[in-house]
């Protein structure tokens, strides 16, 4: 029991840290979300997960990739938004590493019982288990442009990812941390309220 604690333990070691900065347009003075149209080409993941989480904090999110999918161009991406009743729209670019994971060492449980019955006689067993371990790493790079619906952009975050440990370099993993990203920028810009 205490290996497989010890083995689920090393599997949890690891974080996710990520760095970004974001902007207004100079001109612009309030943003004002109505409706949200979030989409991310480069990522279904992290287009819904933004979506559920901006919902979350009370903003009326939707997914824009069933509505870009019926525009030809840019114009008409616009005419279906606005029929959609978008007030804005949300384009996040991401790019996720190769994963990479690399050997890190073994770890070696040895179990012995033992059992006495006198002082003259005993038997002993013993038991080892070699469990190799990994480390894994990836990175992300996102970039965030909010749009009004008649195209003028009015905000831009940047992000970087940095993962380690196997349960946050995974592909959902990475979306999950670029969408938590997206989010805790606009909230340092007070397009999200805590």
């Amino acid at each position: 029991m205490r290996t497989l604690a010890l083995l689920f333990s090393i599997l949890l070691v690891g974080c996710q840290s990520t760095t970004g900065n974001s902007s207004f347009a100079p001109s612009v003075t309030n943003v004002a979300l109505s409706k949200l149209a979030v989409i991310s080409p480069n990522s279904t993941y992290v287009e819904d997960m933004l979506v559920e989480e901006l919902n979350d904090y009370k903003i009326n999110a939707i997914s824009g990739r069933n509505i870009a999918a019926f525009a030809s161009d840019v114009e008409e991406l616009q005419k279906l938004l606005k029929q959609n009743g978008v007030s804005h729209l949300l384009l996040v670019n991401s790019q996720v590493g190769q994963q990479d994971v690399r050997y890190a060492g073994t770890i070696n449980n040895t179990q012995t019982n033992v059992n006495v019955w006198n002082s003259y006689s005993a038997s002993a067993s013993s038991n080892s288990v070699s469990t190799p371990i990994y480390s894994s790493t990836n990175s992300a790079v996102a970039k965030g442009q909010l749009f009004t619906v008649d195209g003028e952009l009015v905000w831009i975050a940047d992000l970087v990812l940095e993962a380690q440990g196997t349960i946050y370099t995974g592909q959902k993993a990475m979306a999950s941390g670029i969408a938590d990203g997206i989010i805790d920028e606009m909230k340092k810009s007070k397009i999200v309220e805590k």
